[in-house]
């Protein structure tokens, strides 16, 4: 409001019925312009926590160097998974590859089948 003029409005500027002062055009530039800049300073930093945490898990779940123990376990579930063994020599159970196992399996199958569409 202009200097002179009180804080309450007078007969005057009632009766008149709308505002008879301008809007602070600076001041609302100025806020705009404060919103702005916080919103991009806050995009920048949200931005990079995020590409940091995103590479953060990336390393922790691919990228990470497997341990030694590890490394050992895959290699033994490679070999008894892959390997002739005996498994019980008093029942007479024998260990074979698992690509062998499931070859076996699936002529099995095939031969149950088979015998199972003649009977019908």
């Amino acid at each position: 409001m202009a200097e002179g003029k009180s804080q309450h409005p007078s007969q005057n500027d009632v009766e008149s019925g709308y505002e008879l002062s301008d809007v602070n055009v600076r001041r609302i530039l100025a806020v705009v312009a404060i919103i702005a800049i916080f919103l991009a300073v806050a995009f920048i930093v949200l931005n990079s926590f995020f590409i940091s945490q995103r590479d953060r898990i990336e390393y922790q779940e691919v990228l990470k160097p497997t341990s030694k123990k590890l490394r050992q376990l895959h290699q033994r579930e490679q070999k008894a998974l892959n390997s002739f063994a005996l498994a019980d020599t008093s029942q007479g159970i024998y260990q074979i590859p698992i690509e062998r196992a499931m070859e076996l399996e699936a002529q099995d199958e095939f031969q149950r089948r088979v015998r199972q569409r003649g009977t019908q």
